[in-house]
Formats: structure tokens, sequence, C-alpha cells
């Protein structure tokens, strides 16, 4: 019997995957839900607690969500969770591709996926494109493994991941028809033979008939919520609408987020698509045809997110580690030349960014400011002037190996610092072109100060009378333990113990007595274009101009020891500080 060894290949995409699980995971449970992950979240508690009344487009995340919130009960790590492992499962899709990819591309297109800015936040975001784009590439990857009942199982569970699921599969179709055409006109080579997509009506039928019981299965969990399929027929109506609905944010801001995010990965893949034509590469050829028409159809989606720009993250990558791969071997008469200017390189990098930041910092006088610019200038012109020199003093493969070694750390650093900035819980989220507006905040502290009213007034955490003039789904997620919550626009009969409501509505009636903590729950940019005026700075240090809508927690003056529910002053209805002295008069 043959012994089964790992090899140093499957060992590095071992290490990619421990990687992207990591990034994924580490810390996922601690920042509060925003009203979109919370919209979708909700649902699948619902389904949890068997009173969900409709299903929306995107059961591959409900079901499965609501079965986890079941066993374990629902929180935000678990909400977070099957987002993230289809985000990790991203990085097996260059294993499954790494013959036509070739191996050493494989394994730089897996670490790229690993730690990419924008794939580490949307795996990190309840109703992101992940679901569908991770495990959609995974059915594609099983195909042309042979393994067909994973593809059936991967492709119906794509499908079940809503709306853009569609927006990957008329990229790919109609990347298909612009390669047959080309091909037609003897400008482009079948991939057929190279990538295995034979198919055969016993390949098809095992294929089907798992995709089939799948959906079955699942997008009906378990047959319990037939409506389930409802809701997979109306994903594709709901993609088509959104041709058609502007969700305001510009195209541009989508090109932006590449530029930002992706500079390393976009510097070498347009290297790639370059040499591709030139030299007649043909799976380069066609990776190219993906990048572009998924790019266009990105920027041309109205009811667009900047995670629509993902899809374009795959063939960008790798393209990424086509064009890398060729740098990897290099005669040992060359590298300590090439090493010195990897160095100088990076160097140079370093002070590049040095000087951004000084420049972002200066704040009226432009003489610095234009200073900072100029050594800027100056340092990417001394690359240019050594990469010359170490070509016409050794040889041209040191100096373009040095260049693109000093490049890859310096980027490297960027992306890695990109991607943990983005994606763990930080004091700028608000302002990350990859997450959905609005960005919740301080969400924890109005439930620690209303668990304190419900402790000292009733003798339970969690058991006080609220109602709540706002239907915030972020809101909801955190109330939903609170059995005594009654959401309305409207107040009726007797006033509760504790209201919540917005910041522009009115306090409640005078008649009764109530101390209010107001709490920016929710923050939007508050800037239209593509990046904030002042780019450099939200570059650096990610500030830029934003609003918050304020939520207000009133409490009945009866519940303080030192109050009333009869109005005495205006005091009594004033809006504190801070939460410590809205909560003095209940401190014993």
């Amino acid at each position: 019997m043959a012994e089964k060894r790992i090899t140093t290949e499957k060992l590095l995409f071992i290490i990619a995957f421990v990687v992207a699980l990591a990034v994924r995971l580490f810390r996922l449970g601690v920042a509060p839900l925003s009203d979109f992950e919370a919209s979708w979240a909700l649902q699948a508690l619902d389904i949890a607690r068997g009173s969900a009344s409709t299903i929306g487009p995107n059961p591959g995340y409900i079901f499965p969500s609501g079965l986890l919130f079941f066993i374990f009960d629902g929180n935000e790590l678990l909400a977070r969770l099957l987002p993230a492992l289809a985000g990790a499962g991203l990085i097996w899709v260059p294993y499954l591709f790494r013959q036509p990819l070739g191996r050493s591309a494989g394994v730089i297109m897996a670490f790229g996926l690993a730690l990419d800015p924008g794939l580490v936040v949307l795996s990190r975001i309840v109703g992101s494109p992940m679901i569908a784009m991770g495990f959609g590439l995974l059915a594609i990857g099983f195909w042309h493994t042979k393994r067909h009942y994973l593809s059936g199982f991967f492709g119906a569970m794509a499908l079940l991941g809503g709306p853009t699921f569609w927006l990957g599969l008329l990229g790919l179709l109609l990347t298909l028809i612009i390669a047959s055409l080309l091909k037609n006109l003897g400008i482009l080579d079948s991939l057929g033979d190279e990538l295995g997509f034979e198919l055969t009506k016993t390949h098809l039928i095992n294929w089907m008939l798992t995709f089939i019981g799948t959906i079955i299965v699942v997008g009906t969990f378990f047959l319990i919520y037939p409506q389930g399929l409802g809701a997979v027929v109306d994903s594709l109506p709901v993609f088509l609408q959104g041709w058609f609905t502007p969700s305001g944010i510009p195209a541009s801001r989508l090109v932006a987020a590449l530029v930002f995010y992706q500079p390393l990965a976009l510097t070498f893949g347009s290297i790639a698509v370059v040499r591709g034509w030139l030299y007649r590469k043909n799976l380069s050829r066609w990776l190219s045809i993906w990048l572009i028409v998924a790019l266009i159809i990105s920027l041309g989606h109205q009811d667009r997110y900047v995670w629509d720009v993902a899809w374009t993250l795959i063939p960008l990558w790798a393209l990424a580690g086509i064009e890398l791969s060729r740098y990897l071997r290099l005669p040992k008469a060359d590298r300590w030349p090439m090493l010195g200017e990897a160095i100088l390189i990076f160097v140079l990098g370093v002070i590049i960014w040095l000087n951004l930041t000084s420049a972002a910092n200066v704040v009226g006088n432009d003489q610095i400011a234009r200073l900072r610019w100029v050594v800027i200038l100056g340092a990417f012109v001394l690359g240019v002037i050594t990469t010359i020199l170490v070509a016409l003093g050794w040889s041209s493969k040191a100096a373009s190996h040095g260049l693109v070694l000093g490049i890859c750390i310096s980027l490297g650093v960027y992306v890695s610092a990109n991607m943990w900035s983005a994606s763990q819980v930080n004091s700028t989220g608000e302002n990350e072109l990859w997450s959905p507006a609005p960005y919740t905040r301080r969400i924890e502290a109005l439930v620690t100060t209303l668990v304190d009213l419900s402790g000292k007034s009733t003798g339970s955490e969690n058991t006080i009378e609220i109602v709540a003039v706002s239907e915030a789904p972020s809101l909801q997620w955190a109330l939903r333990d609170w059995r005594e919550t009654r959401y309305s626009t409207e107040i009726f009969g007797d006033l509760p113990p504790v209201l919540l409501k917005s910041g522009d509505q009115s306090p409640p009636s005078q008649t009764v007595a109530y101390r209010g903590q107001g709490f920016g729950l929710w923050v939007y940019p508050s800037w239209n274009g593509a990046l904030p005026l002042d780019w450099p700075r939200w570059l650096v240090f990610r500030e830029a101009p934003h609003y918050t809508d304020e939520l207000i927690l009133w409490a009945r003056g009866d519940l303080f020891p030192d109050g009333s529910m009869l109005v005495e002053s205006d005091a009594d209805i004033s809006v504190p500080d801070d939460e410590e002295e809205f909560l003095e008069g209940s401190q014993e």
C-alpha cells in the first residue's frame, strides 16, 4: 500500500488555509452587528425560535445559521461563522486548479486570497456575497477535479446564497460568450481540455441529484419551511431589480477600493494581462476577459455595494500569482545584488509612507506639504535609477527580481496592515470602503445601561418593560433576549418604564418625569465621492467626515431612588452627557 505523504505544496496550502481561518475568526464576535447584518441574523433567529413568517432571498445563510442558533443560542460569533468558513474555503480553489495555474502560482494565489483585505472583510460580514462566491467557486473546482457530488452540493449552496450568486454567474457566462467569439476569430484557444470540463450523462446525473437534493433539504430546512424554495426563486427578481434601483454608492468608489486595498494584486495582475496578450498566454487571456467583464458588471449594477467588485479579485489574484511565479528562480550569482536592491526598494517604500504620513498631518502649511510630495517623487525616481544601475552592473534578471521582491515586501506589508485595520474592531470602521453603512457603535453601552436599570427595578437583568420607537435591525438584535420589548411608531396608554427614541424625535410626555441618556449608535460616512476630499489623511489614518444617528434612552423617574413620576422641573427631561451621570441616581 502506497504511503501518502504531505508534500511541500500541500503543506503550504494547509498553512494558507490556517492563516485564512485565523484572520477570519479572530475576534469575530466582538463588533456589534450593523443594520445590514442584523436584518439577516434576525431571520435566522426567527427560524431557531420557530417564529419565522417570511424568508428572505438568502436561505443558504438563514437556515444553516438558524440551526446553529437553535443548538448554541444566537450571538454575533455564530451569526458571522458561515460567511467566515465560506471565505476560508476560497483558499482551496487555487489548490483544485493548481494544474492549469501552475503549482507556484496556485500557492501564491492561495496566500493572496487568505490575506486580501476585501475578502477578509466580506468573510466577516453577514449577508455579503461570500457564501455565493466561496461555495460557487468551490463547485467549479470540484467539477474540474471530477468530484461531481461535492460540486453539486456546493453549487446548490451557492445558489441559496442570495442575489449576488447571479452577479457572479452573469460574469462567468459573459466571459464564456466573449471568449467563444474570440476563439472563433482565432485569437483564443479552447480551455476545455486543459481544465477538464468534460460533460457526460453520468456526471450530469450525479451532479443534478446532489444539487436538487441540497436545494430541497437545505432550502426548506429539512422540509419544515417550504417557503424557502420561493426565497430561492425570489433571488433572481431581486437581482434583476437591482439594475434599476440606485444604491447611492458611486461606481468610482469600487475602483478606489481596488486601487487602495489591493495594490499588490492590481500591480502584478495588470502586468500579467499585458504579458498574456503580448505573448499569447492562453490562460492569462481568459482570466483577463473574466476580470474585465466582472469589473464592468459590478460598476454597471445600480444597486451596487463596494463588495460587488470582489468577483474581480479571483481572476486578479490568479493573474498576479502567474506573474509572481516567474520570479521565484534566480541563479545564485545574482542573489546578493537582488537582495540588496530589494532591501533598498523596501527602505524607499518606508520613506514614501513616512512622508505621506507627514503630508497628511500637515495642516495650513502648503510649503511643507509640497516638500513631502517632492521627497515621495524623489524616492520613486531613486528606485528607478537603482534598478537601472543593477541591470547595467550585474544582470537584468537580478534587477527585475530585486525590484519585484522589494515591491512585494513593501506592498505586502501595506496590504496586511489594511487587512488588519479593515477586518478587526477599531474606532474608524465606518470609514472603511468595504463595510456597509451604517456602522454600529456603543450598542453594548446601551444594553449595559438597560441591564442596570432592569436589575435595580425588577431584580432581573432583562425583564423591564421597554417600548422602542425604532425598528432598526441592529437594535432588535441587541434586544433579542428582552421579552418585554415592544416596537411601535407611536405610544398609546400608560407610559412605559423605558422608552427608546431616536434623537430627532420629541421627548416623552412631560406629564410624567423621565431621565434621558443619548447613545450615538449609527455612524454614516458624510462624503459622496470615491474617497473623502482629504484622501491622504483617510489613507494613513482612516479619518473622514461622518455623522451619527443618536438613540435616546428615556427612563421613568420612579426607577431611581431619588426620583418620582411627577414632573418637578425641566431637569426631569434632560439628557446627561454620559451614562455615569444618567445612572448616578440609581447608585445606593
